[in-house]
């Protein structure tokens, strides 16, 4: 409601936004999927971001999920909208507390539909909403009557939420330069890696280690160099042409970290994200850097070194994607 009366006053946004709502998630996530995979080829080619409404309110405490890239653009627009149970302080202002960290935001997994648009085509995602405890999840008291008297009366969650989710649909298609942050892909990836010291000193992979963890730092640098000339560019001194460049540069770093794109395995296999997969193959949990660690956890040595190869060459091709968007601003 809040994009079409934008809409109706003539205030429409520069990138186009499509609303969907998908059929059989319960059943396998099946009508997302279907969608994703018979579009894939244009979606691979101009989808920006996927931003995922799932469960929105269920309690009073604010949360969010997102691929690293989203995530600081998660957090800023959490500093401008107000909470809707203390409307003089921001919705960044409670979920952070007394704590003086910036709020966690968590890893996506399963079990809803951005799983077709991160795990499958690698495009950017994130997911928020207010929970907390409660049971009447899947059961005949997930009522509006529930909702409107015990759940959120006066849907003031609700109203927040929305409010949430324009501002960010709204920032990813107005800005001239993508807001996706390459600088958080790179920071966590190499937290991850980290993770993985004992794991490769085990099958005697150092080696293959220390060279990803360089292709890493290689991404890293060229992710601080473009952060750093984006912040010192105002995006009106750049011509049309030289925007369109640099965005295309920046959504293809998603997708540019999947098997498909290094050209591994089976095209239209399901799970295609290098970075993000699911524990087990399924369910709901997330699993970082997923083929990595489906052969250190099967002792595989060979399979190992492939997957580095693989991981390492998709890393340097996103590396030299920024270097190019870089080059292009002053």
């Amino acid at each position: 409601r809040i994009c079409a009366e934008l809409a109706r006053a003539g205030i429409r946004p520069r990138r186009t936004l499509i609303f969907a709502t998908w059929d059989a998630e319960e059943w396998g996530i099946i009508g997302s999927a279907e969608w994703v995979e018979e579009h894939r080829a244009e979606l691979l080619d101009k989808l920006v971001a996927y931003v995922n409404q799932d469960m929105v309110v269920t309690g009073p405490n604010f949360g969010a999920s997102g691929a690293p890239s989203m995530k600081p653009l998660v957090r800023s627009i959490a500093r401008i909208a107000p909470h809707p149970d203390e409307p003089e302080r921001t919705i960044f202002d409670v979920w952070r507390g007394d704590a003086d960290d910036a709020p966690r935001i968590g890893t996506p997994g399963g079990g809803s539909d951005h799983g077709p648009f991160y795990l499958h085509l690698g495009v950017p995602v994130s997911s928020h909403g207010f929970g907390g405890r409660q049971g009447i999840y899947h059961s005949l008291y997930d009522t509006p009557a529930w909702m409107e008297k015990f759940g959120d009366p006066g849907y003031r969650r609700h109203r927040a939420n929305a409010t949430m989710t324009a501002l960010l649909m709204m920032r990813l298609a107005n800005a001239d330069t993508l807001p996706l942050d390459p600088l958080e892909e790179a920071r966590e990836l190499a937290e991850q890696l980290d993770k993985l010291d004992d794991d490769f000193s085990r099958l005697n992979a150092d080696i293959l280690h220390e060279g990803l963890k360089r292709d890493v730092a290689e991404l890293r640098a060229a992710a601080e160099l473009f952060n750093t000339r984006r912040a010192a560019t105002c995006d009106a001194a750049l011509d049309a042409e030289t925007l369109r460049a640099v965005n295309s540069r920046l959504r293809r770093l998603g997708p540019t970290l999947t098997r498909r794109a290094a050209g591994d395995g089976d095209p239209t296999a399901f799970y295609q994200n290098l970075l993000n997969g699911l524990a087990g193959g399924g369910g709901y949990r997330a699993s970082r850097l997923p083929g990595l660690r489906a052969a250190l956890d099967a002792d595989d040595p060979a399979g190992l070194s492939h997957e580095c190869v693989v991981l390492g060459g998709q890393i340097r091709a996103a590396a030299r994607l920024l270097n190019e968007a870089a080059n292009m601003l002053p």
